[in-house]
């Protein structure tokens, strides 16, 4: 009873935090892969965007055959492509190679994700605005993400305890990163029956074009190269906003001022080979997408040698 007792009162009345929202902890992610970067000197490939990088790349291969250390800093959408180029921004030196892949029409971001993430690693409060009345908003909002978080967390302790269920292990979890910045835990996981944010895009002209020119400008004046790529996407959400993305690639290739080195279809891939997304790439889409970027590297590293 007095157990029951303490429980309700954290739930409904504290908001103590008991376990951490996953996505929060998946943030969490920025510290490992911030230090990879600061331990590194010289060249370095520095693969810039969401999750659609962290989940569908294996940059130990790559690494491996190029001979250059790589830093995967694809993370989550959510953080939003201001916090992405502020990121970038703040690491790139000389002779870096830097792929910017951020997911279709990626925009503001969550403030939730961008306070969680510089709850990790202070510097990121510099990658994103920061709001007092966001801030207020923010601490309520935690507060009240948490008693729901709570009031999950105490159930399946007592259902592991009462009926012996362990319970499952998420992929949204800081854990689930390797050394490089991949996400590999999902690489022997079964993945959910559905695939999540097929959702049809609308059409507009993206002013993510004019802030990936200015941030560009400012990461070649530190003397490294960036391109595009486009990410990788389901065939399924493809078919379902193909004359968009059309669109879209025709303003990218008129108005996008750093090299564009893939189109749409050239990354999509059946359902199947994704994990629980329509951009996060299983075990096999996953090495089929690096192999394509080997190739591409391997492209630009010879031209740059002739």
């Amino acid at each position: 009873m007095q157990f029951s007792i303490v429980a309700f009162l954290v739930i409904c009345f504290l908001g103590t935090e008991l376990s951490e929202p996953e996505e929060f902890n998946y943030v969490g992610a920025i510290v490992a892969k911030h230090n990879r970067l600061e331990s590194l000197t010289g060249r370095r490939i520095i693969l810039a965007g969401g999750s659609n990088l962290a989940f569908g790349i294996d940059s130990k291969r790559i690494e491996d055959e190029i001979k250059i250390p790589v830093v995967n800093l694809g993370l989550h959408a959510g953080l939003g492509l201001d916090f992405i180029l502020n990121e970038l921004k703040s690491v790139v030196t000389e002779g870096d190679i830097v792929f910017l892949s951020p997911e279709y029409y990626a925009g503001k971001g969550r403030y939730n994700l961008q306070m969680a993430s510089a709850g990790y690693f202070p510097p990121a409060n510099s990658y994103f605005e920061r709001n007092l009345l966001y801030d207020l908003k923010h601490f309520f909002d935690r507060k009240f993400d948490n008693m729901k978080v709570n009031k999950t967390f105490l159930v399946t302790q007592l259902m592991s305890k009462v009926l012996g269920r362990q319970p499952s292990k998420s992929v949204y979890a800081n854990t689930s990163f390797n050394t490089y910045g991949d996400v590999v835990a999902h690489l022997k996981m079964k993945a959910p029956p559905s695939l999540n944010d097929r959702n049809r895009l609308a059409y507009d002209y993206w002013d993510g074009i004019e802030k990936i020119n200015e941030a560009s400008e400012k990461i070649m004046l530190n003397g490294a190269d960036i391109f595009f790529l486009y990410p990788c996407y389901a065939q399924s959400a493809y078919t379902l906003n193909r004359e968009t993305l059309s669109d879209l690639d025709v303003d990218l290739r008129r108005d996008l001022r750093i090299p564009i080195l893939n189109s749409p279809h050239q990354l999509v891939y059946p359902d199947s080979l994704f994990f629980d997304t329509v951009y996060h790439l299983n075990k096999t889409g996953r090495d089929l997408r690096t192999t394509k970027l080997l190739k591409t590297i391997k492209e630009l590293l010879l031209a740059e040698s002739i």
